[in-house]
Protein backbone atom coordinates (compact mmCIF):
# COMPACT_ATOMS: atom_id res chain seq x y z
CA UNK A 1 0.00 0.00 0.00
CA UNK A 2 2.43 2.84 -1.32
CA UNK A 3 -0.09 5.22 -0.15
CA UNK A 4 1.65 5.33 3.13
CA UNK A 5 4.84 7.03 1.65
CA UNK A 6 5.15 10.63 1.49
CA UNK A 7 7.42 10.69 -1.47
CA UNK A 8 7.61 14.11 -1.10
CA UNK A 9 9.55 14.30 1.88
CA UNK A 10 12.20 12.41 3.78
CA UNK A 11 11.16 9.17 5.91
CA UNK A 12 11.28 5.43 5.85
CA UNK A 13 8.58 3.12 5.78
CA UNK A 14 7.26 -0.41 6.14
CA UNK A 15 4.69 -1.36 3.09
CA UNK A 16 3.09 -4.59 2.44
CA UNK A 17 3.85 -5.22 -1.48
CA UNK A 18 2.74 -8.94 -3.28
CA UNK A 19 3.40 -9.89 -7.14
CA UNK A 20 4.66 -12.82 -9.44
CA UNK A 21 8.41 -14.08 -9.27
CA UNK A 22 9.26 -16.45 -12.44
CA UNK A 23 11.79 -19.15 -12.44
CA UNK A 24 12.90 -21.65 -14.93
CA UNK A 25 8.93 -21.03 -16.64
CA UNK A 26 6.93 -21.09 -13.20
CA UNK A 27 5.30 -18.67 -11.70
CA UNK A 28 4.43 -18.11 -7.85
CA UNK A 29 2.79 -15.30 -5.92
CA UNK A 30 4.94 -14.00 -3.83
CA UNK A 31 4.33 -11.53 -0.49
CA UNK A 32 6.47 -9.69 1.96
CA UNK A 33 7.34 -6.40 3.22
CA UNK A 34 9.63 -3.86 1.47
CA UNK A 35 11.13 -0.80 3.37
CA UNK A 36 11.06 2.19 1.35
CA UNK A 37 13.46 4.98 2.18
CA UNK A 38 12.81 8.64 0.65
CA UNK A 39 16.29 10.98 1.34
CA UNK A 40 16.87 13.81 -0.66
CA UNK A 41 14.57 13.56 -3.36
CA UNK A 42 15.81 10.11 -3.55
CA UNK A 43 13.65 6.65 -2.92
CA UNK A 44 15.11 3.47 -2.32
CA UNK A 45 13.22 -0.09 -1.19
CA UNK A 46 14.53 -3.43 -0.12
CA UNK A 47 12.86 -6.60 0.93
CA UNK A 48 13.78 -10.41 1.67
CA UNK A 49 11.58 -13.31 1.00
CA UNK A 50 12.69 -17.00 1.20
CA UNK A 51 11.97 -19.28 -2.05
CA UNK A 52 12.35 -23.30 -1.70
CA UNK A 53 13.74 -24.44 -5.05
CA UNK A 54 11.72 -27.10 -5.38
CA UNK A 55 8.31 -24.94 -5.60
CA UNK A 56 10.11 -23.76 -8.78
CA UNK A 57 11.52 -27.09 -10.30
CA UNK A 58 14.73 -26.65 -9.35
CA UNK A 59 16.35 -30.42 -8.75
CA UNK A 60 18.90 -30.27 -6.39
CA UNK A 61 21.24 -32.69 -7.90
CA UNK A 62 22.68 -35.72 -5.19
CA UNK A 63 26.14 -34.10 -5.25
CA UNK A 64 24.72 -30.97 -3.18
CA UNK A 65 21.57 -32.39 -1.33
CA UNK A 66 22.21 -31.36 2.03
CA UNK A 67 24.83 -28.56 1.32
CA UNK A 68 21.84 -26.29 0.08
CA UNK A 69 18.96 -25.26 2.76
CA UNK A 70 15.44 -25.84 0.92
CA UNK A 71 14.97 -22.30 1.59
CA UNK A 72 16.81 -19.82 -0.43
CA UNK A 73 16.74 -16.42 0.50
CA UNK A 74 16.07 -13.79 -2.30
CA UNK A 75 16.86 -9.99 -1.98
CA UNK A 76 15.05 -7.20 -3.74
CA UNK A 77 17.12 -3.34 -3.83
CA UNK A 78 15.81 -1.08 -6.29
CA UNK A 79 15.99 2.47 -6.40
CA UNK A 80 13.22 4.83 -7.92
CA UNK A 81 13.21 7.56 -10.19
CA UNK A 82 10.62 9.93 -11.24
CA UNK A 83 9.02 9.77 -14.58
CA UNK A 84 9.75 12.79 -16.60
CA UNK A 85 6.66 13.37 -19.05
Amino acid sequence: DFSKVNFGADGAYSVAITGSLTLHGVTKDIASKVNIKVSGGKVTGETKFPVNPKDYGIKITDAYAGKISDKIDVTVKAKLTPLNK
